[in-house]
């Protein structure tokens, strides 16, 4: 099994854990914020990746880190393709401090994916995905798409 498609898992797990358990606690103390990261815990800048709202953020990000990461990590192996997946979705955490105050709970895996729809652009552009589509054209109406849905809130 690839590696991308245990991070898929671990995502499914997490967001029925956080269903069945208390979502407030977990997103409190694994969700990034600024605030977060000032009372010293780093660790949301990866656990943060693994939340989301709610079952629609969850299978469209899944959907498309499934068709990229399983791209990338056919093309690049696991190692580069989780290593660009992590440092994408860790360095737009902080990064997103410019346009969020301290306080806003940041959570799920859309920036991380945007970085491993970037490398596909580059890389595989014109590879067909289960959709029968280039995966370029898919980077970018998911690039439109959380454009779209980061204007509308």
């Amino acid at each position: 099994m690839r590696k991308v498609n245990l991070v898929i898992i671990a995502c499914i797990l997490v967001f029925l854990f956080s269903w069945l358990s208390n979502p407030e606690l977990i997103i409190e103390y694994l969700a990034f914020s600024g605030d977060n990261l000032i009372k010293g815990r780093a660790w949301t800048l990866v656990t943060s990746l693994f939340l989301h709202a709610d079952i629609l953020h969850l299978a469209g990000n899944m959907l498309f880190l499934y068709l990229f990461g399983n791209t990338l990590e056919e093309e690049l192996g696991a190692t580069k393709t989780l290593a660009i997946f992590f440092t994408g979705g860790m360095i737009t955490f902080p990064l997103s401090l410019i346009f969020y105050d301290m306080g806003t709970l940041l959570i799920g895996a859309s920036a991380a994916i945007f970085s491993l729809a970037a490398v596909v652009m580059l890389i595989k552009p014109l590879k067909l995905s289960l959709l029968f589509l280039p995966q370029g054209l898919i980077a970018i109406l998911y690039f439109v798409y959380n454009a779209l849905a980061i204007y509308s809130g």
